[in-house]
């Protein structure tokens, strides 16, 4: 009886693991809402979730590219605007470097060099 109680917690265990996790697609969408509402630190977090739970979706370098332009804006509670600069360059080149032959890669490369040259000086 001790083994059936045991393997019932377990498979609830990892039905609920595999099946309860949000989509790339719903992180993805629940991460602009916050966006758009001006909740910028939960949207990284949604964000970043997305790319470290599903690092092969095509969602991911664009919510890097998310990450980025949020940092780039400068609206993340507690970094000085330097920081969150800096921050923001180190997400667009993180495209570049892991997503190559994603759309953002050209364009991330690009903002990363104009930040540098032009607001990090």
């Amino acid at each position: 009886m001790k083994n059936m109680r045991i393997f019932s917690i377990l498979f609830l265990s990892v039905l609920l693991t595999f099946c309860g996790g949000k989509s790339d697609k719903d992180l993805f969408d629940n991460a602009l809402s916050n966006v758009d509402e001006k909740k910028y630190d939960e949207a990284v977090v949604l964000f970043e979730q997305l790319v470290n739970t599903n690092k092969e979706s095509e969602l991911a370098p664009k919510a890097l590219f998310e990450c980025a332009k949020i940092y780039q804006g400068q609206v993340v509670k507690n970094l000085t605007g330097k920081e969150s600069l800096l921050k923001s360059v180190e997400f667009y080149k993180r495209i570049y470097d892991e997503y190559p032959k994603s759309k953002e890669a050209e364009n991330s490369l690009f903002m990363a060099g104009f930040i540098l040259a032009n607001d990090l000086k």
